[in-house]
């Protein structure tokens, strides 16, 4: 966890500084050296969020959210999934039965 935290270091420093095309590329590069990495789409969503960019930041938590479910993480795939319906997908329906979906195996597991 040492590592991300430094990544979010680092990518807080570029936001706050407005070099956001910077952190995107950072992240994309860290993206392409790990890429089963969930925490590194849900950062790039984030950023792509920020610069209204909301179908790409849909599509990158996604991508955590299965790398999530492929790791047996329900919980942070639940929270994927919320962090989707805030930015009011066009298919909002799809994600809603997602989440249902998801929430009734979790709690299926406790």
């Amino acid at each position: 966890h040492q590592a991300m935290s430094e990544i979010d270091s680092f990518l807080n420093h570029l936001i706050t500084r407005q070099r956001t095309t910077e952190a995107l590329e950072y992240l994309n590069t860290k993206i392409h050296e790990n890429q089963s990495q969930p925490g590194l789409y849900r950062r790039l969503a984030e950023i792509y969020r920020l610069l209204g960019r909301k179908e790409e930041a849909v599509s990158q938590l996604e991508i955590s959210k299965e790398l999530y479910v492929q790791s047996g993480n329900r919980k942070a795939a639940i929270e994927a999934l919320m962090a989707i319906l805030t930015l009011n997908p066009a298919n909002v329906g799809i994600y809603q039965r997602m989440l249902v979906d998801l929430e009734a195996e979790d709690k299926g597991r406790a």
